[in-house]
C-alpha cells in the first residue's frame, strides 16, 4: 500500500518494510524521512518542501550501516531543497560500490537509486572500502570514506564534488571531472593521480607522506602538502615523468608543507622548441598556464629534445635541478 502524509512537516521512520508497504510520498511541508531497513521495493517521494531523507540502520543518528536495504530503494525529493544522507560509516568490513547521477550499488544493499535532490552526502565505514564515481548528480556531492586503506576512482562528475578519505593509506584517482573539486587525505602515506579536470579544484594532502601525480588540468588548482615528506609529480604521464606539462591549461599553485617535499616538473617528451622563466616562487611558459610554488625542499625541472629557451631569473631556497635535454638550448 501507500502512506501518503499532508501538508505538515512530518518525521516517518521505516524499519523493516515488509511488502505491503511499497511508496511513502511525505506530502508538502519540511519533512524528514528516516529509512532504517526495507525487505523489498520501496519508493520514498519527498513531495513539496524542503526534505532530508536519511538512510541508515539507525536514520536519524545515521551511524550504522546500509545493509538494512535487502530491498530496492527509490528516493526522490521532488520540489524544494532536498537532502539525501546515506551513511555506511557503522561497517567494519571491507565494501565496494559504484556511484552513478542517478544509483547507488554496492556496500550491502540491493541498490538505490535517487533522484532530484539539491544535495547528497555518503559516508563509507572503516573497512578498506573499493569506490568508482562513475558520475555525480548536478548539485552537490559530498563522498567521505572514513578509516581504511580506500580505493576511490572518480570518473566523472556533473556537480560540485566534496571527498574526504580519512585516515588508512588511500589510493584516489581523478579521471574527469566537469564542476569544481574539493579533496581531502587524511594523515597516512596516499596516492593522488589527477588525470583531468574541467573545473577548480583544490587538494589537501594531509599529514603523511604523500604523492601526488597531476597529469592536466582544465582550470585552476590548489595543491597542499602537510607536514609529511610528500611528493609532487607534474607531467602527462605523470608519475612516469617522460610526458609534457601542455595539459596545464588552468594554473597550479602547490605548496609543499611541512616535511622535506619534491617538485618533479617534466617536460622530457615535448620535442617542440619551448621558451620560458623560472623564479624562486614560480614557472611560466613551456605551454603551461603557469605554477606557482612554495616550501618544497627540491624542484627538478626537465625540459624536452627542443630547442629551448629558458630563463632562471631567481631559485628557492631548496636544492633546484635543471636538465634542458637534447636541442640547442
Amino acid at each position: 500500500f501507500e502512506l501518503r502524509l499532508g501538508s505538515g512537516s512530518d518525521v516517518v521512520t521505516l524499519a523493516n518494510v515488509a511488502s505491503q508497504l511499497v511508496s511513502v510520498n511525505s506530502g508538502g511541508g519540511a519533512d524528514v524521512i528516516n529509512v532504517q531497513s526495507v525487505l523489498s521495493a520501496t519508493t520514498v517521494a519527498g513531495g513539496d518542501g524542503n526534505d532530508t531523507i536519511n538512510v541508515s540502520s539507525n536514520a536519524p543518528v545515521n551511524s550504522g550501516t546500509l545493509n538494512g536495504l535487502a530491498g530496492a530503494l527509490t528516493v526522490n525529493g521532488d520540489a524544494g531543497t532536498d537532502s539525501l544522507l546515506l551513511s555506511d560509516v557503522g561497517e567494519t568490513a571491507d565494501g565496494s560500490g559504484t556511484l552513478t547521477g542517478s544509483t547507488l550499488s554496492g556496500f550491502g544493499t540491493a541498490g538505490v537509486t535517487y533522484g532530484t535532490f539539491e544535495s547528497l552526502s555518503l559516508t563509507l565505514g572503516s573497512g578498506a572500502d573499493a569506490l568508482t564515481v562513475g558520475a555525480t548528480h548536478a548539485g552537490t556531492t559530498t563522498v567521505t570514506t572514513s578509516g581504511g586503506a580506500d580505493v576511490v576512482d572518480v570518473v566523472s562528475t556533473a556537480g560540485a564534488l566534496t571527498l574526504a578519505t580519512g585516515a588508512g593509506a588511500d589510493d584516489v584517482t581523478i579521471e574527469a571531472t566537469s564542476a569544481s573539486l574539493a579533496l581531502t587525505t587524511g594523515d597516512a602515506a596516499d596516492t593522488v593521480l589527477i588525470v583531468s579536470t574541467g573545473g577548480t579544484s583544490s587538494v589537501d594532502l594531509g599529514n603523511g607522506n604523500d604523492a601526488i601525480s597531476i597529469r592536466s588540468l582544465g582550470a585552476s588548482s590548489t595543491v597542499s602538502g602537510g607536514l609529511g615528506d610528500d611528493t609532487v609529480s607534474v607531467s602527462s604521464d605523470a608519475p612516469t615523468n617522460a610526458g609534457t606539462l601542455n595539459g596545464l591549461s588552468g594554473m597550479l599553485i602547490v605548496n609543499g608543507g611541512g616535511g622535506n617535499d619534491s617538485l618533479l616538473l617534466s617536460d622530457a617528451g615535448e620535442t617542440a622548441d619551448g621558451s620560458g622563466m623560472l623564479t624562486g616562487s614560480t614557472l611560466t611558459g613551456f605551454g603551461t598556464a603557469g605554477i606557482t610554488y612554495g616550501t618544497f625542499e627540491s624542484l627538478a625541472l626537465t625540459l624536452g629534445s627542443g630547442a629551448d629557451a629558458l630563463t632562471i631569473s631567481s631559485t628557492h631556497a631548496g636544492t633546484t635541478n635543471v636538465v634542458t635535454g637534447a636541442g640547442a638550448d
